[in-house]
Order: C-alpha cells, then structure tokens, then sequence
C-alpha cells in the first residue's frame, strides 16, 4: 500500500498558509468586535440626548448577552444612516430616536427591522402626513379601524382619536405591532406582507376563490427591501 506524502518544502509551504489565514481569522474577529463596541459606545452617548434614546438604551441593556446588544446597537446605527439618506420628517422625533423605535419595536417583535423600513418606503415614502384615499394614515398608512384594533390588543398602546396616527411614534409602533400580528397569523412574509396592504378579509376571499393572488405590492415591497439592505451594505464597506 502506497501512501501519499507532501514533501518537506510543501509541509512548510501549507504551515505557513495555515497560520496566515488563522491570524487573518483571528485578526477580523478583533477588527469587528472593536467596531461593535465603537459603534455601542456611540449609540450610548448619542441615547443619553433624548428621552426616547433613554427609554431604548434600557431595551438594549435588558437583553440578553452582549452579542444581542452590540447586535442591536449596530442596527440603531444603520438605520439613522438609512434614515439620513432618505431625510423623512420626522415631526421633531430626530434620526436617532427613530431608529431606536424601529430597532427596538422590530427586535421585540422578532422581525427583520429593514423589512419595516421596506414596508414605510412602499407605503409612504417616508411622508409623515400622507393619507391615502381610503383614509390609511402616516409612515405605515395605519387605517384607523385597524390602528384602534391593534391598540385593543396591546396595552401600551394607548389611541384615543385618528390624528394621533400622524404621530410618528404611535404610528410605527402600531404599524409594526400589525405586521407582526399578520406574519404570526399566516405564517408565510408574502401573505403577510399582501395582507397588510389590501386586509387580511381581502386576501382570505381571494384564497378561498382560487382566483389567485396579486403579489403587485409584495414584489413593491421586495424592491424596496433590497435597495435598503443594498445601503445597508454599504455602510460597512
């Protein structure tokens, strides 16, 4: 039986190779847990400025292990980014706030924050006051039937009257809070996603019809999802 042996010079050769992609490994470890902080440490001190940054900095120090938190504060921090391209009004709610909102509703919702920005692009473009024909209100166009539903549901949602939907705050909490309510109910982001565009009562009828389903808004959606994950990107590089 023959065996195959590298010879002493290709032994040397691959040893080396070894070593040089693990110090690579190691050292982009390094690289990126050195950013993580960096970027904590300036989500940190920029939350200290308002209430809101306040309320969201405990959010993050209740979670779990530092990898959710740095996690957590890098994506507060892509998302101001985001935000400062696409330069919404805000109605005095400043970038960072905002995005301490979305990251911190989206987190605790278990849902991807960019699909929530995707979803505000789609159905606003980021206008605060924008209200559609059939009445659907702000950056996540909230009907007020379905905003003082979701508020039923929730307790620390409180709506009293629809002119608070063009409040940014209550408007993405409730936004997001229905997103979430309609990717547990059917278990499937392109129902999900539809339904939130046309009502869950919609989507059902047209299910039921096997007329089949439009997925004209989903696609709207996706495009929007990819340009932003798409920036995203390109805040790290």
């Amino acid at each position: 039986m023959h065996y195959f042996r590298f010879s002493n010079r290709a032994q040397t050769t691959l040893a080396a190779l070894f070593i040089s992609i693990t110090v690579l490994v190691f050292g982009f470890l390094v690289m990126n847990v050195i950013y993580l902080t960096a970027i904590g440490s300036t989500v940190d001190k920029l939350s200290s400025e308002s209430d809101i940054g306040i309320s969201y900095k405990e959010f993050s120090n209740s979670l779990e292990n530092e990898k959710k938190r740095l996690s957590f504060a890098s994506h507060v921090q892509n998302i101001k980014n985001i935000l400062e391209i696409y330069r919404p009004n805000t109605g005095g709610l400043n970038y960072m706030d905002m995005s301490y909102l979305i990251a911190s509703e989206s987190f605790e919702k278990g849902i991807d924050p960019y699909l929530v920005l995707a979803v505000i692009k789609t159905e606003s473009s980021f206008r605060r006051h924008v209200v559609s024909n059939k009445g659907a209100v702000g950056f996540m166009q909230i009907l007020p039937g379905t905003a003082f539903y979701v508020s039923d549901m929730h307790d620390n949602i409180n709506l009293e009257s629809r002119s608070e939907l063009f409040d940014p705050t209550k408007n993405i909490r409730i936004g997001i809070s229905y997103l979430a309510y309609l990717l547990n109910k059917y278990d499937n982001q392109k129902y999900a996603l539809i339904a939130y565009n046309m009502g869950p009562g919609n989507l059902n009828k047209m299910i039921k019809s096997g007329s089949g389903v439009s997925d004209k808004y989903y696609r709207a959606v996706m495009s929007n999802y990819k340009r932003i994950i798409n920036i995203s990107a390109r805040q790290f590089s």
